[in-house]
């Protein structure tokens, strides 16, 4: 048997006697900011935990945080455990919110301003590209009525919202002195010489920024929520493979067979005599 097939036996092996290392995490709660971190505080509770994403969220937001939980783990800041984020979205319930109709699978949608796109049950009249103001009930599974669009808002509200106001740079003049002085020579005199000529300047022009998201990998942003992606991976150097493949494996190999060997005996030992 191979180094990489006993490798894996082994690991299943054991996967059966030891207890799994994550837990599902699945709560609503608010996004807070400790030292250099931003931590997630589910409501009901004081525990905070660390995040690795946080969409374009921010601290205060209400969420709804879903993922794997670690209890143990390394964070710069004092939690309870670091969460893997699968998916982050809104909670259940009353929700306000902004964003841009857009056109999408036969639907017009809500592009709300955190990047979720969502179905809305009335859109009044109102048209692709209208910036607008929704308030209403959300929900992360609705009925897929948008082409797998699941994420909505029902009995909902809306209104046209208002434009940012706008934003200029600083304006200023300049101007520059007149030219240089001719001299004469023939008259054995100078005679300063020189129109002055200037600019007026105008106010520079502001820009808004968009807002970014994640880490480490791709993010997909979907009906539902925020999901994040895993980063990319480097491999292992063959050595490095080859050395943990000679010692690890033959380990793992040997508490897999001790185990089986163990549960053998104790099944033997509970074996009713025959009469």
């Amino acid at each position: 048997m191979s180094t990489r097939a006993m490798c894996t036996l082994a690991l299943i092996t054991l996967s059966l006697f030891l207890p799994a290392a994550r837990a599902t995490f699945d709560h609503c709660g608010v996004l807070k900011a400790s030292g250099s971190c931003i931590v997630f505080e589910p409501e009901g509770g004081s525990a905070v935990y660390a995040i690795d994403y946080s969409a374009r969220f921010s601290v205060g937001d209400r969420v709804r945080v879903i993922g794997n939980l670690e209890a143990t783990c390394a964070a710069p800041c004092t939690v309870a455990g670091c969460v893997t984020v699968g998916e982050i979205t809104f909670c259940e319930g009353a929700v306000t919110l902004r964003g841009t109709l857009v056109q999408s699978t036969g639907c017009l949608l809500l592009d709300e301003e955190h990047g979720l796109l969502l179905r809305l049950e009335n859109t009044a009249g109102f048209g692709e590209g209208q910036l607008v103001i929704v308030s209403g009930n959300f929900g992360r599974r609705c009925e897929p009525v948008c082409a797998g669009i699941r994420a909505c808002v029902l009995a909902n509200t809306i209104t046209l919202a208002p434009s940012p106001p706008p934003t200029g740079g600083d304006g200023g003049t300049s101007g520059s002195n007149g030219d240089t002085p001719t001299t004469n020579g023939d008259q054995g005199g100078s005679n300063p010489t020189g129109s002055g000529s200037g600019s007026s300047g105008t106010g520079g022009s502001g820009s808004t920024g968009g807002n970014t998201s994640n880490t480490g990998g791709g993010n997909q942003t979907g009906g539902t929520g925020q999901t994040n992606g895993g980063g990319d991976t480097t491999p292992s150097e063959p050595a490095l493979e080859e050395v943990m493949g000679a010692f690890v494996c033959p380990i793992a190999g040997f508490a897999a067979l001790t185990l089986g060997i163990v549960g053998l005996l104790i099944a033997r030992s509970k074996r009713q005599p025959l009469d």
